[in-house]
């Protein structure tokens, strides 16, 4: 999470270092920008001559936070503001931090939740101005942005939401688990249905290829699965060896390698060399479980008493991915390519309402 924050004024730049340290605290990626002669007394960053390319530059990628007056943000973002879907998220604060206001990508791009942060850290209040919120309805598009979706009919999108605002009512359907608090006007159906005049209708799922779409029905679909590769193997296997084998078994189930959010394993691997450069080449998180962890996975399948002799497990590479997603999909079975166990599990996603 990026967040640039600019100032104009004494104030403002101290409000900067402030929520700065706050911010940091909370896992943003934080900069601090002001004005030249503010810049050296708060250890912040000056703002030079073309900063506004710096803006140009990230937009899309890094949010911002400007101290001061509205007028001035809106001046600066404004050559940049293109569509809410991938627009970087704008906010504007008063220099004594008593008002935090989100004016731009809100609800897809978080402004809102990140405004409600900042307000909490500093005890300011936050202003907001979008009739959803407002009302404590329901919005297609936060929803779809927090849990990862793409939406299919953004027009439609927008008369559902208006619709929601005028009191009525919508039925979803959805594939997966669901989580949290659901809105009084959503009913959720246990299997699709066809639309009418009382109701809007939305789909949670992937569409098929061959599937024809409803242009009645907003259709919400993952943008990527996500899955975990389990591996075992013997001590000091090399990273070719086991790269080999890895792009092998991607391959075999048509996974690209930006899909794969961690590579397992059992804990008496954690310093295993081969791994570790093999997660590293693909910047890809190395976790290890202990065999007390991995044994309370029920029904792999396959298991291997030589192995459980070694590692107090009967198969390592199915027992470690399935437990980093616990509900997870078995995609791939314990396979073997070259002495080296893999398996994998695709994440099944679950539906949150906040």
């Amino acid at each position: 999470m990026k967040l640039k924050i600019i100032s104009f004024t004494e104030s403002g730049a101290r409000q900067t270092v402030l929520l700065k340290k706050k911010l940091k605290k909370q896992k943003w990626n934080c900069e601090g920008y002001t004005i030249e002669r503010h810049a050296k007394d708060n250890h912040l960053k000056p703002l030079e001559p073309g900063w506004k390319e710096m803006i140009k530059k990230e937009w899309g990628e890094t949010d911002f936070l400007f101290i001061g007056a509205i007028g001035i943000a809106l001046r600066v973002i404004a050559p940049f503001v293109d569509d809410k879907y991938k627009d970087s998220a704008v906010i504007v604060m008063d220099e004594l931090g008593q008002y935090v206001i989100p004016i731009l990508s809100g609800h897809v791009g978080g402004g809102i939740a990140l405004a409600k942060e900042i307000g909490k850290s500093i005890g300011g209040e936050v202003v907001i101005t979008t009739a959803t919120d407002l009302q404590n309805k329901f919005a297609v598009d936060v929803f779809a942005s927090q849990n990862r979706l793409k939406i299919s009919n953004r027009q439609l999108a927008k008369e559902i939401s208006a619709a929601l605002l005028e009191g009525k009512s919508l039925r979803m359907y959805c594939e997966y688990p669901i989580q949290g608090n659901i809105p009084s006007e959503i009913v959720i159906c246990n299997k699709i249905q066809e639309t009418d005049e009382v109701f809007y209708d939305i789909i949670v799922g992937k569409m098929e290829a061959s599937q024809t779409m409803n242009p009645k029905i907003l259709y919400l679909t993952p943008q990527q699965d996500n899955y975990v590769v389990g591996i075992g193997c013997r001590k000091g296997a090399s990273k070719e060896v086991l790269e080999d084998g890895f792009g092998t078994v991607l391959a075999q189930y048509s996974i690209p390698r930006d899909a794969v959010k961690g590579i397992v394993s059992i804990d008496l691997k954690e310093k295993e060399q081969g791994i570790i450069a093999l997660a590293q080449e693909y910047s890809i998180p190395f976790k290890t479980y202990s065999s007390e962890a991995l044994d309370k996975v029920q029904n792999v399948s396959k298991s291997s008493p030589f192995v459980k002799e070694i590692t107090g497990v009967d198969n390592v590479c199915e027992r470690a991915a399935r437990t980093y997603f616990e509900k997870g999909q078995l995609i791939c079975p314990k396979t073997i390519i070259d002495g080296v166990t893999y398996a994998i599990v695709k994440e099944i996603p679950i539906m949150k309402f906040s």
